[in-house]
C-alpha cells in the first residue's frame, strides 16, 4: 500500500471556489448521511494401536515397523521476513502430478500402495494429527488442511474441528489451543486436483477439498507441534483424509489417526509404510498484525482549491483508496486537509465501494471519529486550512486476487462555529488513483484534474485462503447485524446460510452480480454462507450480531 494525501477540493465562495458556492444555492435538501512451552520431539510409534480406518483400493493388514525413521517432508518460513499473513510451515503436497487438473496418484501399480485416504469423521470421533516444526514465534491466522467426500462435488465438507498438541498426542503430549468440538471453518473450495489410481487415470469421483480453518488468537512459539483435525461434511461417503504424496516414494511422513479415542500410526495398506498429511499453515511473526502501510496524496502547500465536505450542505466529497492485489487494507488513521475558520468540532466518515470509478455502495461508516490534532497549516480565499489527523475503528478494505480493488472514503465535517463553509482541500499537481467525486444529486467527477489531499494509514495484510476465492466474490460488513451485501465479478447464482449444525436456515435465488440479503431474523451467532458463482461454490463463516 502506498502512502496516499487526500486532498479533495471544498467548494468556497471565493474565486477558486465560486462554481460551487453557487451551485450549492440551487441544490434540494440532500443530507450527508450520518450512519454515515517447552517443545517435544517428533513422536516414535510404537506396536499397540487402532487398524488404521481407511478407503483402500485393496483390502491387507497393515504391519507398522516401529523402528523406521520417517523422513521430514516440511518446510518452512523465515520469520525474520515482515511478510504477513504469509505461509509459515507446509508439512508437503497434496498431489504429485500438476494440472490442471492436478492429481494425487495413488501409486499402486509401481509401488503397490493402497490407501486412498484416512477416516477423519468428526460423527465417528475419528481425527488426524501431524507435526510441525515452527523456526520463530507467530499469530497463527489459518490453516488449510484437506479431504473428500467419494461421489460428492465439492464443496460439502461443512465443519473443520482442529486443535495443537505441544507433543506427540499418543504420549506426552498437551493440548495448547483450540478442542474438537467448535466448527472453525472458515471456507471449504476445490484443491482443483484429484485423487486417482496409477492404474486407472481419470477418475474424477474423489475431488479434493480444501478446507481453511480460523484460527485467530492462536500464538505459538518456536518448536515442534502436532496439528489434530477432524471433518464434518454432507457427502454420503467419509469424510477422508488423503495423504501426502510423493512420486517415487512410499513414506511420506509419521502421521497418525485417532479412532474413537485409540492412537496408532496412519500406515498404507498396500505397504505399511507411514504417511504424512499435507496441510499448510499461514500467520504473521509475533508483533506484527499487519504491516504498516499508507497511501498519500501530499499536500504542495498552494490549496488551490476546495470541495464542499461540510455535514451541513447538500454536496458530498469522496477520494478513493488502492487496495492491491493479493492484499487487504484495515484503516486506522486520517490526515486530510480542511478549509475551515474556528477549526474542526466533528468528522462522521463514511466507506464506499466502487461502482465504474464513483462511489458505490456505503459499506460502513462511523460517526465522530477521534481528532488527534489539527494544525493550521496555511490559509486561501479567506479561510484556514486546516490539517486534521483522525483515528477511525479500523475497517478493512478487502482486496482480490490478481488485481487492485477500489474503494472510497468520504468525510462529512463540522466547523467550530457549525457555518457550513468547509471544504477538503484539492490538488492538481499530483493524483493518486482516481479524481475526487463529488455528490450533487449523484455522484460525479467534478474536475478531473483534482484529486484530494490526504494520508490513509493502516495495516497491510496478505489475502487469506478465504479470500476471494469465487471470481472477485465479496460480502461485507462481517459481522452482520441485518443485512449483508454481496458483489461477485460474475453471476451470483444462488446463496444459502446454514448454521453450525449443518441446517439450512436461508436460501435465495440471487442471479445478478449484486445483492442484498436480510439476515435480521438470525439469531445471533456465527453461521455457514454457501455462493455459487458461475456454476462455482464457495464456502464462508460469518458473524451475525
Amino acid at each position: 500500500m502506498k502512502k496516499i494525501t487526500l486532498l479533495v477540493s471544498c467548494f468556497v465562495a471565493f474565486t477558486g471556489l465560486v462554481h460551487a458556492q453557487s451551485s450549492i444555492a440551487d441544490l434540494p435538501n440532500v443530507t450527508n448521511n450520518p450512519e454515515r512451552t517447552s517443545p517435544a520431539p517428533a513422536a516414535y510409534f510404537n506396536n499397540t494401536h487402532a487398524v488404521p480406518q481407511a478407503e483402500v483400493e485393496a483390502t491387507g493388514t497393515s504391519i507398522f515397523n516401529p523402528n523406521q525413521r520417517i523422513p521430514f517432508t516440511g518446510t518452512y518460513g523465515d520469520p525474520n521476513n515482515n511478510a504477513t499473513a504469509a505461509l509459515v510451515y507446509d508439512n508437503g503436497p497434496v498431489y504429485n502430478i500438476p494440472g490442471p487438473p492436478a492429481v494425487s496418484m495413488l501409486q499402486d501399480a509401481s509401488l503397490g500402495m493402497g490407501t486412498y485416504g484416512f477416516g477423519a469423521q468428526f460423527a465417528n470421533t475419528n481425527s488426524m494429527a501431524d507435526d510441525m516444526v515452527l523456526t520463530g514465534d507467530f499469530d497463527i491466522t489459518s490453516i488449510d488442511v484437506y479431504a473428500y467426500q467419494t461421489g460428492s462435488a465439492p464443496p460439502t465438507i461443512d465443519a473443520v474441528y482442529l486443535q495443537v498438541w505441544d507433543g506427540d498426542p499418543s504420549g506426552g503430549g498437551t493440548v495448547v489451543w483450540g478442542d474438537l468440538t467448535t466448527n472453525i471453518l472458515d471456507i471449504t473450495v476445490s484443491a482443483d486436483a484429484w485423487r486417482q489410481l496409477e492404474s486407472a487415470p481419470g477418475d474424477t469421483s474423489r475431488e479434493i477439498q480444501k478446507v481453511t480453518a480460523n484460527t485467530a488468537g492462536l500464538s505459538l512459539t518456536a518448536g515442534t507441534y502436532w496439528i489434530e483435525y477432524s471433518f464434518g461434511g454432507t457427502g454420503a461417503s467419509g469424510p477422508w483424509a488423503p495423504p501426502i504424496v510423493i512420486t517415487g516414494d512410499p513414506t511420506t511422513g509419521n502421521a497418525m489417526q485417532n479412532l474413537a479415542g485409540v492412537w496408532g500410526p496412519a500406515v498404507d495398506g498396500g505397504t505399511s509404510t507411514p504417511q504424512g498429511m499435507p496441510f499448510q499453515v499461514y500467520g504473521d511473526p509475533v508483533g506484527g498484525g499487519g504491516t504498516a502501510c499508507n497511501e498519500e496524496n501530499p499536500n504542495d502547500g498552494t490549496f488551490e482549491n476546495g470541495f464542499n465536505c461540510s455535514s451541513q450542505a447538500a454536496f458530498m466529497t469522496a477520494n478513493d483508496v488502492t487496495v492491491a492485489a493479493d492484499e487487504s487494507f484495515t484503516l486506522e488513521n486520517i490526515t486530510a486537509s480542511i478549509f475551515a475558520n474556528g477549526g474542526i468540532s466533528n468528522v462522521d466518515v463514511n466507506y464506499y465501494d466502487d461502482a465504474a470509478g464513483l462511489p458505490g455502495t456505503l459499506i460502513g461508516s462511523e460517526a465522530s471519529v477521534t481528532i488527534d490534532n489539527q494544525t493550521v497549516i496555511g490559509s486561501n480565499f479567506g479561510f484556514d486550512v486546516n490539517e486534521v489527523e483522525m483515528t477511525v475503528t479500523p475497517f478493512e478494505f478487502t482486496g482480490q486476487a490478481g488485481s487492485p480493488t477500489t474503494y472510497w472514503i468520504e468525510l462529512s465535517v463540522t466547523d467550530g462555529g457549525a457555518t457550513g463553509s468547509v471544504f477538503w482541500v484539492v490538488t492538481s499537481s499530483t493524483m493518486v488513483g482516481n479524481p475526487t467525486a463529488q455528490f450533487d444529486g449523484g455522484w460525479t467527477i467534478a474536475d478531473p484534474a483534482m484529486d484530494g489531499v490526504y494520508n490513509w494509514e493502516g495495516q497491510c495484510d496478505a489475502l487469506s485462503t478465504a479470500d476471494n476465492t469465487l471470481a472477485g466474490f465479496s460480502f461485507h460488513p462481517n459481522p452482520v447485524t441485518d443485512v449483508l451485501s454481496m458483489k461477485a465479478a460474475s453471476n451470483i447464482e444462488s446463496v444459502s446460510i446454514y448454521n453450525l449444525l449443518g441446517q439450512e436456515v436461508l436460501r435465495t435465488q440471487v442471479d445478478a452480480t449484486t445483492s442484498d440479503i436480510n439476515l435480521s431474523g438470525l439469531t445471533t451467532g456465527a453461521y455457514i454462507l454457501k455462493a455459487t458463482v458461475e456454476g462455482k461454490t464457495g464456502t464462508f463463516k460469518i458473524l451475525k450480531n
